[in-house]
């Protein structure tokens, strides 16, 4: 039995844990989920936490670089300090049992990653700056 499996056998959490491994179908495992928690001590830009909020998550995750770009603290999700167990705990708990406001962030979340993250969105930017850069060279 290696370190971590001995670990969950005597906090006798091992019925609630369960590590699956790779996953090939992203949307599939994610719609399984109650919420999604990041609690990585660094993180750059985390693809993982928007598919979180394209899949209609709510969302904590650890102030640990990245998310602090995609979420906004109690408006499209949770940030957390990092190193902080406690308020990661606090956070959970109070996502499972407000179900209303775990369901304004995940709509809010999932708003601000379709109109801030998404291929539109993107394309769109692009083209906006593109179209910038040839106006002032005179390209355009």
């Amino acid at each position: 039995m290696n370190k971590l499996s001995h670990q969950m056998q005597t906090l006798e959490i091992e019925k609630q844990i369960d590590f699956i491994g790779f996953y090939d179908n992203t949307p599939e495992f994610l719609a399984q989920l109650d919420m999604f928690v990041l609690s990585s001590s660094s993180e750059g830009f985390s693809i993982a936490t928007i598919e979180a909020m394209a899949a209609g998550l709510p969302v904590i995750a650890t102030r640990c670089g990245g998310p602090e770009e995609i979420l906004e603290h109690r408006k499209t999700g949770y940030l957390i300090p990092t190193e902080s167990p406690d308020e990661l705990a606090a956070a959970i708990e109070l996502l499972l049992s407000d179900k209303l406001l775990a369901s304004t962030l995940a709509n809010a979340g999932k708003e601000h990653m379709r109109d801030t993250f998404s291929l539109k969105k993107m394309l769109l930017s692009y083209q906006q700056h593109y179209t910038k850069l040839l106006n002032k060279t005179g390209l355009a």
